[in-house]
């Protein structure tokens, strides 16, 4: 029997308790965090204090961690699903381990851009990044010859096979990528995709049809994302 890990994580109190509508008798669920009671009756808590390398690491970098290391956190199962805080599952969400792509990842296409300096660009208009390491990553990218209109992803759920080796060699790039820049994971993603010889159609798409604002398997808090 194929074993699934469904996991989320929040730390900081940046996201409020919100339960999954629908239990699957065949998935684990977990919620990692430093406040169990965002656990509730349902789901399995994991001290995020136990889990990543220091504590003193930002409430960002705590759940990064988590969200890039799902082979470490659960290595007993086969699959795991992250999805963020600001994600609530509604309908049954396990089917998607069928979509994984040569990555061993399935991911959402990003709904509005396909390219991460423009991605760069509205972040910046945002003010939701620090503009110097994020200029510098772009000209790093550009360096690299990562090409415009490359792709970009919506990370906010991944679905990771974890017995692909590809897909643990991908995590562990993404991460050092994301230490070293703007700490952006959706464009260090890309990159690392770039870097490692891949392309985004080795990741499969979660979606189909639907985004992560759409997708009716899940009810996402739109406000939440860029904070």
């Amino acid at each position: 029997m194929v074993k699934i890990a469904i996991y989320s994580c929040v730390a900081g109190g940046y996201d409020k308790k919100r339960e999954p509508k629908v239990l699957e008798d065949e998935c684990d669920y977990f919620m990692i965090s430093d406040d169990r009671e965002l656990a509730g009756e349902s789901v399995t808590w994991i001290d995020i204090d136990k889990v990543v390398p220091s504590v003193d690491m930002s409430p960002k970098d705590k759940n990064r961690f988590c969200k890039m290391h799902p082979h470490s956190i659960f290595s007993d199962y086969d699959y795991s699903i992250y999805y963020d805080g600001s994600i609530q599952i509604v309908k049954p969400i396990s089917h998607n381990i069928s979509l994984v792509g040569r990555s061993g990842l399935a991911i959402h296409r990003h709904r509005e851009r396909d390219c991460i300096y423009s991605e760069g660009i509205f972040l910046s208009w945002l003010g939701a990044v620090d503009k110097e390491l994020l200029i510098k990553d772009i000209e790093r990218y550009a360096r690299a010859g990562v090409p415009k209109h490359f792709g970009l992803f919506e990370c906010g759920m991944i679905v990771t096979d974890l017995k692909n080796p590809i897909s643990l060699e991908l995590y562990k790039n993404w991460y050092m990528e994301y230490l070293i820049g703007a700490k952006r994971d959706q464009q260090a993603l890309i990159y690392t995709l770039w870097s490692m010889g891949m392309t985004p159609d080795d990741i499969g798409d979660i979606g189909g049809e639907y985004n992560v604002l759409t997708n009716p398997d899940i009810s996402w808090d739109r406000g939440a994302h860029y904070r």
